[in-house]
């Protein structure tokens, strides 16, 4: 892992240490639903899920039939995610990198969530003075028919969701 403060790391790893059950009954957030239409309307299949925690996203995008794949830097919140994913018998992928590596290299996806990440993930950037996770989203994702560039941007109490859609990120 590069290009990110360790203490970050150690402050997810204990947020994930005990994870409530609650969280795996809690009902999707209108970001979520909003995350979800954005999607279906552009026909998006494959989704990668950035920064993913301990799987909410890529489980309700997984339990609507797409294919997700989630990347999160913590080790604990990535184990709980495959268990879970286990647990209700979804394909789901999860992956323990940080937002500074390429998530599942040669891998491409129509759609990329970063949800709650807020700012933390521009703080990144490479040494061209490119944000770092742009970087990496470009390597992942494939337009879908004549779409184009399609951003979805939405806000919920105070947090910043993107959902992207693009060929040329």
């Amino acid at each position: 892992m590069s290009e990110y403060n360790p203490k970050d790391l150690q402050i997810w790893q204990r947020l994930f240490e005990r994870v409530p059950p609650e969280w795996k009954a809690a009902p999707p957030s209108r970001a979520m639903e909003a995350c979800l239409a954005f999607f279906i309307e552009k026909g998006v299949r494959t989704v990668l899920d950035v920064g993913c925690g301990v799987g909410r996203w890529a489980m309700y995008l997984a339990r609507h039939d797409l294919r997700v794949k989630g990347v999160d830097f913590s080790e604990n919140a990535v184990r709980f995610a495959k268990e879970w994913a286990e647990e209700e018998g979804l394909d789901v992928v999860f992956d323990c990198n940080p937002l500074t590596e390429t998530a599942f290299p040669g891998e491409k996806f129509e759609g990329v969530v970063a949800g709650n990440c807020r700012g933390e993930v521009a703080a990144f950037r490479g040494s061209d003075g490119e944000p770092r996770w742009k970087l990496n989203v470009k390597d992942c994702v494939r337009s879908i028919g004549n779409s184009g560039n399609s951003l979805f941007v939405g806000v919920q109490e105070g947090t910043v969701y993107a959902f992207v859609l693009s060929d040329k990120l």
